[in-house]
């Protein structure tokens, strides 16, 4: 079973910006929640060029 920050942080990193959202509203600590190499959702939508994945999370109150 994946736990929610392992599934937000590979939702952010396959640009899903669904997945990221229902995650968001069920546990809105999670936007800061750290996966492998200890990178961020928002690490992963700038990376992946995910702008409007980006937007959300900073909406949301991510870290920069």
């Amino acid at each position: 079973m994946v736990d929610d920050a392992t599934a937000i942080v590979d939702a952010a990193y396959h640009g899903d910006l669904a997945a990221v959202l229902r995650l968001l509203f069920e546990d809105p600590g999670l936007v800061n929640a750290r996966g492998f190499g200890q990178w961020t959702p928002l690490m992963w939508a700038a990376d992946k060029g995910c702008v409007e994945l980006a937007r959300l999370l900073l909406q949301w109150g991510a870290e920069v």
